[in-house]
């Protein structure tokens, strides 16, 4: 109120002049708005009895109206309102909440390629929360989840093709811990690497193979490098040897895997032909892991030479000259390097030192070669009994392995007693060889002459029979060829026999009076034989003189053969029909 409305009011108003009851009622109008509008505000005047009952009424129909609406609410929403009302009934809990537990997110951590993740979410006191997730290289994706009374939900992702980071967020902005979501698939070994290192004495470079090795071919002593990645991080693998019939695995048949991740290799020589299968594990695997075939190796083993002697006989006698030519084969599978021929001697001789000799020409990495060596033990003194062995030794490439050795062979010096059986053997035979020869001239001879008694009886001078007595003439002779042969390869024989007996120094003198008296005898023999031919001859050859050219000739070879052959060469006496002489 201003200065004086009051006193003005009250002191006017009792003035009867026009002018005061003006003025009077202008300050009891201020007066009466400013007490009213304090009273109004600021209660200070006391509320009469109206004034409660408009107070009551009005609050009666407030109660009213928010009795009701809390009625439509609970119908509509009631565990909003529930909530609402037990706020209401803990003020001091509703002023104060208490935090709010995490919230908690499960779910699996690899689903199969393609699938979306389902995780299970704790959200404790919310409404409602946003699951998130982010695949690699994208910007993250969400959906709107509610969560139940309880204070759980369920949620699921989009497929899941690479792997991807899931978590919860509420509305407060709160989150969960983050999981990590893969995709699962089959073990698959995604890049194979395989180096075969053969040995260095081979001589052979590596060979390399990707993707599908094929079955391979290893020689002894061969490695084998092998390398790979899958498309999981491993947990173990390894490399097991397949026995086959009637074959036992042991701890030696398993090759432990060197693992990196998702990267192995593995180095090791096969020792046993076989198929290598494989030993993969994945705790993220979906399934059977999917594995490339075995790898098959065939193991050849590196052969020793072979040795195999062509002359002399294994076990046969050394000849007075002490001097033994020998021919020996050997073969190998990668190459002969050096052969050498070992002897030695045993028995009652002064020298019984081992000589090793080198055969040339040297084989120089050939598969095959065949050695000709002369065994010259002419400068030492043999006895008789004595016995030269020797054997022989043959280097391939391979130097992890030793010479290949053959069998020992021998060669014995004669004793008296075997050199007067081997002469006596050889005596008896070349005596049964004469008496057959002498029983075969005499054969031959009556042949001869049935066949000239046969053909002056005839007396047909036909072309048939001229061909048949030819032909007949001609195995005559024919055989009388050979018997000349065999008598030349007797007195051959009979000849070295002698000069054997003469040049040995262990000749036996009784021996070699008994071999004295073969050259007469087949001296004998021949002219014998001569003379019995010769006049067969010159009769068969003037009855075929006559028959063919018509005259005598008194001019007649000494011996059948050479008749016969005259008259075939001659072609007017040819003992072919003249039908045919063309």
């Amino acid at each position: 109120l201003g200065a004086g409305d009051v006193r003005s009011a009250i002191e006017l108003e009792e003035a009867e002049a026009a002018t005061g009851a003006g003025l009077a009622a202008l300050h009891r109008a201020r007066v009466s708005a400013a007490l009213g509008s304090a009273a109004s505000h600021d209660g200070l005047l006391p509320v009469t009895g109206p004034g409660w009952k408009r107070r009551i009424h009005r609050s009666a129909v407030a109660v009213a109206l928010m009795l009701l609406a809390i009625s439509v609410a609970a119908l509509l929403r009631p565990q909003p309102t529930f909530s609402a009302a037990a706020a209401l009934g803990a003020p001091w809990r509703t002023a104060f909440p208490a935090p709010l537990p995490p919230l908690g997110l499960t779910g699996a951590t690899g689903v199969p390629r393609g699938d979306p993740a389902t995780v299970s979410i704790s959200a404790a006191g919310r409404e409602g929360v946003d699951l998130v997730w982010r695949a690699a290289g994208r910007a993250p994706e969400r959906t709107l989840l509610e969560v139940s009374a309880a204070g759980s939900a369920q949620g699921r992702t989009d497929p899941i093709i690479s792997p991807a980071a899931v978590w919860v967020e509420d509305r407060e902005g709160f989150s969960s811990d983050t999981l990590r979501v893969r995709p699962l698939a089959p073990l698959l070994v995604q890049d194979l690497q395989l180096t075969v290192e053969f040995p260095a004495y081979l001589g052979r470079g590596s060979e390399h193979y990707r993707g599908r090795i094929p079955p391979l071919v290893a020689p002894e002593g061969t490695r084998l490098r092998l390398s790979g990645e899958t498309n999981l991080p491993l947990d173990g693998g390894a490399l097991a040897w397949e026995p086959g019939d009637g074959e036992t695995a042991d701890a030696a048949s398993r090759v432990p895997l060197e693992i990196a991740g998702s990267q192995f290799a593995v180095s090791w020589t096969p020792e046993r032909t076989g198929a290598w299968a494989w030993e993969l594990r994945a705790e993220s695997s979906l399934g059977a892991p999917i594995l490339p075939d075995p790898i098959r190796v065939l193991v050849v083993p590196d052969l020793q030479p072979r040795i195999h002697l062509l002359y002399p006989a294994p076990d046969t006698t050394l000849g007075y000259e002490r001097v033994m030519p020998v021919i020996v084969d050997m073969e190998d599978d990668i190459g002969l390097r050096r052969a050498f021929v070992r002897s030695w001697r045993s028995g009652l001789g002064s020298e019984n030192a081992e000589r090793r000799e080198a055969l040339s020409p040297e084989p120089a990495g050939a598969e095959r070669a065949v050695f000709r060596h002369l065994l010259d033990r002419s400068a030492e003194s043999f006895l008789p009994g004595d016995t030269l062995f020797y054997r022989f030794e043959a280097f391939d490439g391979n130097p992890a392995r030793g010479p290949a050795l053959s069998d020992v062979f021998l060669l014995r010096v004669p004793t008296f007693a075997d050199i007067r059986n081997q002469r006596a053997e050889q005596t008896e035979a070349l005596s049964e060889d004469a008496q057959a020869l002498e029983e075969r001239l005499e054969a031959l001879a009556e042949a001869a002459a049935d066949a000239a008694r046969q053909t002056d009886a005839e007396g047909d001078d036909s072309e048939d029979v001229r061909f048949e007595a030819t032909e007949e003439a001609r195995s005559v002779l024919d055989e009388g060829q050979r018997a000349e042969e065999e008598l030349a390869g007797i007195e051959e024989q009979i000849e070295a026999l002698q000069d054997e007996l003469e040049a040995s120094p262990l000749s036996d003198p009784a021996l070699r009076s008994s071999w004295s008296g073969w050259p007469n005898a087949t001296a004998n023999w021949r002219r014998a034989d001569s003379r019995s031919r010769s006049r067969r001859s010159r009769k068969r050859c003037g009855s075929w003189t006559r028959k063919r050219c018509g005259k005598r000739s008194n001019s007649f070879p000494r011996t059948t053969r050479t008749c016969g052959s005259r008259w075939i060469r001659r072609s007017a006496c040819s003992s072919r029909p003249r039908s045919n002489r063309r």
